[in-house]
């Protein structure tokens, strides 16, 4: 349920600083009947009858009066009118409930951060004029010239309605970013080098030049060694002189190349 007016009539006065959304989470008929007839016709009043419903209207732009039913809200009152509060830095929050319910919100009222707080039932008189007031106080949020506005306006310009929804844009793109640096951050922490596969299809890990090298030289010698072994000269005479020239320090070279003389002396022309 929501009241929408002229659409010409509502941009005029949205343009001057009149027209402010009104959003009302509660789920008691008789009280959202009171509250229409008190906002009058410089408003518009929406209707929420959830906390998710009431927060995605205030994501799609209709940032203005929020009034909450705290029977509506139950426990969780304090918690989500607070981070409302944090979330959206120009919206003025006013809650309604019974007079043991207020404790529950107490240290929001007297911080500020709830505007005001109403005892049901209320009158139509006394509720208009606690929604003018609140109207009022969100239009000097939206003009404040505190620095941390002055930045939010230079987002929201030219039409103030539409602050939150920009705002939340904006929180959403820094966040994201943020989170593309910290992950490519984490990325280089806990880099692990790639795996490669060997014939028999195990992964194995990715190796460095010097252990490649290595791996090599290893190779060349037990390929000398079977080609002595097996008594195969021409054969050992190559693999030593690729071993040779893969690592000309190895520690076994001289022994090696011991063998393949002895090897080839006794070999049949």
């Amino acid at each position: 349920m929501s009241r929408r007016h002229d659409l010409n009539l509502a941009a005029g006065r949205s343009l001057a600083g009149l027209d402010v959304d009104v959003i009302v989470l509660t789920a008691d008929l008789d009280l959202l009947a009171i509250l229409h007839d008190a906002s009058g016709p410089d408003h518009i009043l929406w209707h929420a009858q959830s906390a998710d419903e009431a927060v995605e209207l205030l994501v799609g732009g209709h940032c203005g009066v929020f009034i909450a039913d705290l029977q509506q809200l139950g426990s969780n009152a304090a918690a989500l009118l607070e981070r409302l509060q944090q979330q959206f830095p120009e919206l003025v929050l006013l809650a309604m409930g019974r007079r043991d319910e207020e404790s529950s919100i107490g240290a929001l009222v007297t911080s500020g951060r709830v505007y005001r707080f109403l005892h049901k039932p209320v009158s139509p008189a006394r509720a208009s004029v606690f929604i003018a007031t609140a109207a009022r106080r969100h239009i000097e949020l939206s003009t404040s010239t505190s620095p941390a506005l002055a930045a939010v306006r230079q987002l929201t310009q030219p039409e103030h309605r539409k602050s939150c929804l920009r705002i939340s844009i904006a929180i959403i793109v820094v966040a994201g970013v943020w989170w593309q640096w910290d992950a490519v951050g984490r990325f280089a922490r806990n880099f692990i080098p790639p795996t490669t596969t060997t014939p028999s299809g195990r992964e194995r890990p990715a190796l460095s030049p010097e252990t490649v090298k290595q791996q090599e030289v290893d190779a060349l010698e037990q390929q000398l060694i079977a080609a002595l072994q097996a008594g195969d000269t021409p054969r050992a005479a190559t693999a030593f002189s690729a071993l040779q020239k893969a690592d000309p320090a190895h520690p076994r070279l001289e022994q090696l190349r011991a063998q393949l003389l002895a090897l080839s002396r006794h070999a049949k022309p």
